[in-house]
């Protein structure tokens, strides 16, 4: 036994000493600059690209280590030669001992490097510097010698292998966008004799969102076992840190290189989300086939969300979100959708009260380019916030930016505010038009009841279709405030100039309830039921566009219309107050109001002119016609006419008719307009003058008879006296009608 343990060891001395002969043999025999040589023309015989190398350096114990620095690999010329990789140093590490007391290993570390990648439309230098086939026969390169053949030992196919890249940097540019990754780390272990494989890679993250830079750090870690020379396992694991979210997603199934078989897939949030479990084959196709299950394990809370979605946070969306989904088919252009279920319940918006709501998305008769999606809620509640003060100040600053110091609008500014505030801009229709180029999308919504601040909507149905040539809303139809809306609006796509166009009739609104509802401060002032059809049509990218170019026509009614008298009075001795002798003498003591107001107008040059006004009640008739403006300014005159009895004036009264007629001209904001009293007694006092003159006409015309036989001069004189007493006459008989005018007006229904 002494023996063997005695040639044991003297066999180990001689292996020592053999390998130490070597290493001696090698660091003598092998020259660094031939193989910094074979490496670059190695890399000029495979590639379209070029090596360049500063410097290589080569120890031999313990460890067998290369080092090459200055490490620069340049792209085709088609690129211009531009740097696809640079590193401050590449280390080659081959382990002596392990040789003798473990397994061999052999580590490739890359220090520092960088990539950069650049993507055309056609290729990007990645593709293009590798060589599709052998140079063509007869044209050698004569700068370029052959590489020898490498002889690999054995020893190195068993050895376990490891790659590390340290602080990389990747920058990609494209014609679409640019990304820049630092900080990169990768690890790479191969064992070949169990043909397992671990990579890990980690690297930081920083996305800027409006005024708030997010960072955190993604980290990818993937397990793989070789099963067989087509079936490989594979375990994965994803986190995401730093958002206040912390994404983890968990992969476990295997693949034969064509097809991968999901046993089971897992989001967490950070709990269990989703799960999922499947089939994706041909993957070497152009379009993929897909066969997923996907169910919800534990709802998500959306709240938990409102880091990467800041609006979450903003309008206080809260509840539990589900989703459920089975799709099959091939992944273009879109996979069947069996089931696609998304339920959110406990659903809070604004801090308002929890409602619900579900969206359902499957592909219509089995045709994977129709998609029918459909929305439906038992209660939603939106409770939005008021505009900040510091929007209002940054707009006040951008109003008062644009215009210059004497008030006029400066050259080459924008003006601020809704004209400039995109509707729809060009390069949202081509990133519809191009999303849905294949797809035609069907929606279908019934909601049951949505509140928005004080306002109560019933019964929305909605249906609509879109493609890539127009958005269509069909039809939507709602009941509120005591009423019906039914319309249609359809946008034609034109990336030159996007066109609207649609339909609306409102039916029976109460008006109490829409005052109510809108303008608090004239609260109970008005009821009444309102009705109106409109048919309009428009283009443009902003609001101020369509605007401008806003046509259409339609009509309106209302029944048993009632202004209160409070608020009547109100509006009346804003105005009567200016006036001393009418200061609180002109009173309504009951409410007025109108049987019926019916009207007729047209849209046109950002004005509704209404044609035609009507008014009905009993023996009093409104009529008239005026513009309300876009700017909520409206300037109306009607022509008010009443029973005799009312008003007992004769110079207004209406010839054959017991009734008298009064100009009214009523001008300012919609919700506040003022009436134009002067209007009316510039009127009165008209129609007095002639009234008197045409008195005293006829009492004197026999004297004009008999004064006509005598001189010219005398029938002069006489006239202009009958002109001063006229004069004079109605002077009296103004003030007289303008008292009796304030007391008409106490029970004058108007």
């Amino acid at each position: 036994m002494k023996k063997v343990f005695k040639y044991s060891l003297v066999a180990l001395a001689i292996l020592i000493v053999l390998w130490f002969a070597g290493l001696l043999v090698v660091y003598f025999v092998v020259d660094v600059e031939t193989v910094k040589k074979s490496a670059i023309s190695l890399v000029k015989e495979n590639t379209n690209g070029e090596l360049e190398i500063n410097s290589i350096g080569m120890k031999l114990f313990p460890v067998v280590h290369f080092e090459a620095k200055g490490i620069r690999f340049l792209s085709s010329p088609e690129f211009k030669k531009q740097e696809l990789l640079t590193c401050k140093s590449v280390d080659l590490n081959f382990n002596i001992l392990s040789l003798l007391f473990g397994s061999p290993k052999l580590t490739l570390d890359l220090d520092n490097p960088v990539f950069n990648v650049i993507a055309t439309k056609s290729t990007n230098n990645i593709v293009d510097v590798i060589k599709s086939g052998p140079a063509a026969a007869g044209e050698p390169d004569a700068k370029t010698q052959p590489a020898e053949k490498m002889e690999i030992p054995t020893y190195i196919l068993v050895a376990s292998l490891g790659f590390h890249i340290n602080e990389a940097m990747v920058n990609f540019t494209s014609p679409d966008a640019s990304v820049k990754i630092s900080d990169l780390e990768v690890d790479v272990e191969v064992d070949p004799v169990s043909r397992k494989a671990d990579i890990e890679l980690s690297t930081p993250f920083s996305v800027k969102q409006a005024s708030e830079t997010l960072t955190g750090r993604i980290n990818f870690i993937a397990n793989l076992l070789l099963e067989s020379k087509d079936k490989l396992l594979l375990k994965t694991n994803v986190k995401l840190d730093g958002l206040g979210l912390p994404l983890a997603v968990d992969l476990n199934g295997k693949t034969d290189f064509n097809s991968l078989d999901i046993h089971k897939l897992t989001v967490s949030l950070p709990d269990k989300w989703l799960e999922a479990k499947g089939r994706v084959s041909d993957l070497k196709d152009e379009s993929p086939v897909v066969d997923l299950g996907i169910e919800t394990v534990s709802p998500l809370d959306i709240s938990e969300l409102s880091a990467i979605a800041p609006a979450i946070k903003q309008n206080k969306v809260k509840g539990k979100l589900a989703v459920s989904a089975s799709v099959k088919g091939k992944v273009l252009p879109l996979p069947y959708v069996k089931k696609l279920a998304v339920n959110i319940t406990e659903l809070s918006v604004g801090g308002g009260q929890k409602g619900d709501i579900s969206l359902s998305l499957s592909n219509k008769a089995n045709a994977t380019n129709i998609i029918s999606a459909d929305i439906a809620s038992g209660f939603l509640e939106l409770v939005l916030p008021p505009p900040s003060s510091s929007s209002k100040s940054e707009k006040a600053k951008a109003v008062k930016a644009s215009k210059s110091s004497d008030g006029t609008k400066a050259s080459g500014s924008k003006q601020a505010g809704s004209e400039e505030d995109p509707v729809i801009s060009r390069e949202d229709i081509n990133l519809i038009r191009s999303s849905i180029a294949r797809y035609s999308l069907f929606l279908n919504a019934d909601m049951k009841k949505v509140k928005m601040d004080n306002l109560f909507v019933n019964n929305i149905k909605a249906n609509a279709a879109l493609n890539r040539d127009s958005a269509d809303v069909k039809k939507v139809y709602m009941e509120l405030l005591g009423g019906k809306i039914d319309s249609s609006v359809r946008v034609a796509l034109n990336p030159s100039n996007p066109a609207y166009s649609g339909k609306a009739k409102i039916d029976g609104l109460k008006i109490s309830d829409a005052v109510n509802t809108f303008v608090p401060s004239l609260k109970d002032s008005a009821s009444g039921d309102i009705s109106c059809n409109l048919t309009f049509a428009s283009s443009g990218f902003t609001a101020g566009q369509i605007q401008k170019r806003l046509t259409g026509n339609g009509g309106f009614s209302f029944k048993k219309f009632v202004y209160s008298a409070a608020s009547m009075n109100k509006m009346i001795s804003e105005q009567t107050d200016k006036v001393s002798f009418l200061k609180d003498r002109i009173k309504l003591s009951n409410d007025v109001g109108w049987e019926t107001v019916s009207g007729v107008f047209n849209i046109k040059d950002e004005k509704i002119n209404v044609e035609q006004l009507l008014a009905e009640d009993g023996a009093y008739t409104v009529k008239g016609k005026g513009v309300v403006g876009m700017d909520q300014y409206i300037d109306m005159y009607l022509d008010l006419y009443m029973p005799y009895g009312q008003f007992r004036y004769e110079p207004i009264k209406l010839a054959k008719e017991d009734r008298v007629m009064l100009p009214v001209h009523v001008v300012g904001p919609m919700l506040k307009p003022r009436l134009d009293f002067p209007l009316t007694m510039k009127y009165i006092t008209q129609k007095t003058l002639e009234h008197e003159k045409s008195k005293l006409l006829k009492n004197v015309s026999p004297k004009l008879d008999s004064l006509a036989k005598q001189k010219k001069a005398d029938v002069k004189k006489k006239k202009e006296e009958v002109k001063k007493k006229a004069k004079k006459e109605a002077k009296k008989a103004t003030e007289k009608a303008g008292k009796e005018l304030k007391n008409m007006l106490k029970k004058i229904k108007f």
